[in-house]
């Protein structure tokens, strides 16, 4: 059984906390990796700034072999993860959005008083049947190999939209307890 360690902070400047100040990063990287395979999503937790505060947990060979080397699609798909974490900082409360590549991926505010110190992200998923034509084109526009990009394509896995916004809110809402903790 994976033990919860309390990280404790003095709190007096909330500007100077950081995520792993406060979050034992081993169970939030052992959480993770089991909460993304058993549901299927992709999973990373980000600092304020959006370095990686974890290592990945179940991302595709469509994102990181295809999408992510490519100068183009690793540039979109950074912008996608910050106005991700943006639109859920302004609301307080997890974003769904569809990325440029196609698939469907979230961010989850991880607040501290207040104060958004982390995001967690995640998704990698179809929540419909792809449209060849239009994956075919994004990979063209990226300069990646169509066909390899159909190819891994087909191992997306889909589910429906309600599963990834519930997947969603239980990251946000384990990852902002332990925040509290």
């Amino acid at each position: 059984m994976t033990k919860v360690t309390v990280v404790k902070q003095p709190l007096e400047d909330l500007n100077k906390v950081k995520l792993v100040d406060i979050i034992d990063v081993k169970f939030l990287q052992t959480f993770q990796d089991n909460f993304a395979e058993a549901v299927g999503v992709a999973s990373i937790a980000v600092d304020i700034e959006g370095k990686p505060v974890t290592n990945p947990s179940n991302f595709t060979i469509f994102c990181m072999t295809h999408t992510r080397e490519s100068k183009v699609g690793n540039k979109r798909c950074m912008e996608c993860d910050s106005k991700g974490g943006e639109e859920s900082a302004r609301t307080g409360k997890p974003a769904i959005y569809d990325c440029h590549a196609g698939l469907v991926d979230f961010a989850a505010p991880i607040i501290l008083e207040g104060k958004q110190i982390g995001t967690m992200l995640g998704g990698q998923v179809l929540t419909s049947s792809p449209d060849e034509g239009k994956f075919r084109q994004i990979a063209q526009d990226i300069g990646v190999n169509p066909d390899e990009y159909m190819k891994s394509l087909s191992e997306i896995k889909q589910v429906p939209r309600k599963s990834v916004e519930a997947a969603a809110h239980v990251l946000y809402l384990v990852a902002n307890t332990l925040s509290k903790m």
